[in-house]
């Protein structure tokens, strides 16, 4: 990819994921005045248990084509790979899932199975979405990618208004309405294909390296989904679902800065594939600056005001959320950097470096949130959380060190060219 080419990913992915941001803010307060807390907290106890069996059956699939497709001009033989095993996975998946739910769900909302029962179907279409958005991330067609990943967000928005406005049970058509936002995200990227290449098993010319590069994807895949969900997990076995509702948009207002993280780390995984091994730590070091430089003036905006937007914008229902969104903040900003890292060792082939600082920080968010959760509530699971996000980004800085040979800790101290650069992409960002 070229300099300028890389720029325009930069910007374009960074615009993109703040068009989604912004999505997911709004929906996320479309959620909380049309659910209230109570509905909130079911909402997110119904779509936990298939969000989370939909990463981990996916086994790592999608990044190995991704990598694969890094190396390659031609994408058709990958379409291909990547229809056959979403629906393989996914089936599978779907499964397992279903028959797992009545022992993963406390009895005390049981009440909810017919509807997690129903968001089942997210698992296979989320498997082809997730396939066919890897060829594009590992070809750097990111102008493709982005309008696949945004696409669903509209249509979700239109189906929460239309649930508000129509429903009379407004959890279950929100979980409707999520499951043809996504279904949308299929066709969209379908339909970009001249012919969609469905072929008979015989034809298929699988590629035996896919299937072993997805094995360590699928071994950090397990560690990051659980590390991205234990904390959910957490809520649903210990919290009444008002607690959930209040510790969901919590979470949802103290990520609200990720965007630049995010395309930042979707854009260095890229460039990681085409790096020579071992090499690049200084522009991993400079992305980590700048980010982390926008993360603490934003988060500095933020948390001052958190206090007024916040009942305010969700609703006064929701006043018991703020202290749990300031609490959450730091923990999301270093999630947000940590994410640059681990994208970084994804696309050098390393998927399964940063193994042992996800375990640590997965058991400190595990342990501490389960022993303060049951005497402290939701700001116990939040104390947990922050506490194994810090463990968890030291740990990948650590590893990311050890694992490039040109690692200098003075490449991570800022430099004054880095807020010149961050002021001048606000500039041209806000003129475009």
């Amino acid at each position: 990819m070229t300099a300028g080419g890389s720029a325009k990913s930069y910007i374009g992915t960074f615009a993109t994921n703040v068009f989604i941001q912004g999505c997911t803010v709004l929906q996320g307060i479309l959620l909380a005045r049309i659910l209230g807390p109570d509905g909130r907290g079911e909402y997110t106890a119904i779509i936990l248990w298939p969000s989370l069996f939909a990463s981990l059956g996916i086994v790592g699939v999608d990044m190995a084509i991704a990598r694969q497709a890094g190396k390659y001009d031609d994408p058709k033989s990958f379409v291909q790979i990547a229809i056959l095993t979403a629906l393989v996975t996914g089936g599978t998946t779907a499964l397992l899932c279903g028959l797992s739910l009545p022992y993963l769900i406390p009895k005390a909302l049981h009440h909810i199975l017919p509807t997690v029962y129903l968001f089942i179907l997210f698992i296979p279409i989320n498997h082809i979405v997730m396939n066919l958005q890897g060829i594009d991330l590992g070809l750097g067609n990111f102008t493709i990618l982005n309008f696949s990943r945004a696409v669903l967000y509209p249509v979700y928005l239109l189906g929460i208004t239309l649930s508000w406005l129509l429903a009379h049970d407004k959890v279950y058509w929100c979980i409707v309405a999520l499951i043809f936002a996504n279904a949308s995200a299929v066709v969209f990227r379908i339909c970009n294909y001249k012919e969609v290449p469905l072929c008979s098993l015989s034809e298929l010319k699988l590629n035996g390296s896919i299937v072993r590069d997805s094995f360590p994807f699928f071994c950090a895949s397990v560690l990051s989904t659980l590390y991205q969900q234990v904390d959910k997990m957490l809520l649903v076995w210990l919290l009444p679902v008002r607690e959930i509702g209040y510790y969901t948009v919590a979470l949802s207002a103290g990520t609200v800065l990720n965007s630049l993280n995010q395309a930042l780390g979707a854009v260095t995984f890229s460039d990681a594939t085409r790096r020579l091994h071992r090499t690049g730590f200084p522009a991993v070091a400079q992305i980590l600056r700048r980010g982390a430089i926008f993360s603490v003036i934003g988060a500095g905006f933020l948390g001052a005001a958190l206090p007024f937007l916040l009942p305010l914008v969700y609703g006064n229902e929701f006043a018991g959320a703020v202290a749990l969104a300031l609490l959450l903040l730091p923990g999301a900003t270093l999630a947000g950097l940590g994410g640059i890292v681990d994208q970084d060792l994804r696309g050098q082939g390393k998927p399964i470096a940063g193994v042992v600082a996800r375990v640590v920080g997965l058991l400190i968010i595990a342990y501490v949130g389960w022993y303060l959760g049951r005497q402290m509530g939701a700001i116990g699971i939040a104390w947990g959380f922050m506490a194994g996000e810090a463990v968890s980004f030291a740990g990948l800085l650590f590893i990311a060190m050890r694992f490039y040979c040109d690692a200098d800790i003075t490449h991570l101290v800022p430099r004054k060219n880095d807020l010149i650069f961050i002021w001048q992409r606000i500039i041209t960002f806000a003129h475009r």
